[in-house]
């Protein structure tokens, strides 16, 4: 049964990835799959540490590879120093930061920095401000998702995800500077404000127990529709479908004119009365 939700999540997790982008965005840090952080980029900031675990392969008997962080939720994570370059980008236009996550941890009592200070999760900050996800489990089954760690605000409640994996994305609107909130694929938040406390110039994941298999910030761009355009197998479908469809509509109209020409018969045959 497990498998079988795990199935249905990574199905879910791959058509909420048909999300498309901006073709003119720009990345500014990507992590993804099994490799180590510091290939792409990323630290261990002063104070923190990159906790144990490492690379996962072939997740859930999925195929997803993802990067292992374990240890204290405040103190284990990487970051990505952004340029000065990369944060006037980001203030200037609409961008996109995308995570696919598996949350493994347990704990479901705040570590004492916020109410929803336990799990993980992601950060940017620039312009003094920094926008978030994050994500711990309820206890019971479900995810909570939270704008902010460290105050009580904005959640949703990803009901039934367990410890499956889910693509979050935050999109940033330059014009309001607000965000809004994807859960693999539909709009859950909106209007979210940036928080300043707590604040860094940089892009950041940490977790108590988390399998990260994508993080990715991308400035420049705004979420979109997905354009889905059917299989040639599909359209196959398509055509055998109006050919039934057809058939039987025409089967039907023959039987009704037959039972018509049936009825005219019967009634002629028959003498009229005699005055």
């Amino acid at each position: 049964m497990k498998t079988i939700k795990a199935k249905r999540y990574a199905c879910t997790l791959l058509l909420s990835l048909t999300l498309a982008v901006s073709a003119h965005s720009a990345t500014i840090a990507i992590q993804s799959g099994s490799a180590n952080p510091t290939t792409n980029g990323f630290v261990v900031p002063p104070g923190y540490t990159g906790g144990t675990g490492g690379a996962v392969t072939n997740d859930l008997g999925l195929g997803i590879n993802a990067w292992n962080i374990q240890g204290i939720w405040c103190c284990t994570g990487y970051e990505y120093t952004m340029t000065t370059a990369d944060q006037a980008a980001l203030a200037a236009n609409n961008w996109v930061m995308t995570v696919t996550l598996r949350d493994l941890s347990t704990s479901n009592a705040n570590t004492g920095y916020g109410p929803n200070s336990y799990g993980g999760g992601v950060s940017v900050g620039f312009d003094g401000l920094r926008y978030g996800i994050e994500l711990h489990t309820d206890g019971q089954g479900d995810q909570v998702l939270a704008a902010d760690p460290f105050i009580a605000g904005e959640t949703y409640t990803i009901a039934g995800l367990g410890t499956n994996y889910v693509t979050i994305q935050l999109a940033y609107d330059a014009a309001t500077q607000t965000a809004d909130y994807y859960v693999n694929g539909t709009q859950v938040l909106s209007g979210i404000s940036g928080f300043s406390n707590y604040y860094e110039p940089w892009f950041s994941f940490t977790g108590q127990n988390m399998n990260f298999s994508l993080l990715e910030l991308q400035s420049d761009t705004s979420i979109t529709a997905p354009n889905i355009t059917p299989e040639p197998t599909t359209y196959t479908l398509f055509g055998i479908g109006a050919i039934l469809v057809g058939v039987i509509s025409r089967r039907s109209a023959s039987k009704q004119t037959e039972s018509a020409l049936t009825d005219n018969s019967s009634e002629s045959s028959q003498t009229p009365n005699s005055l």
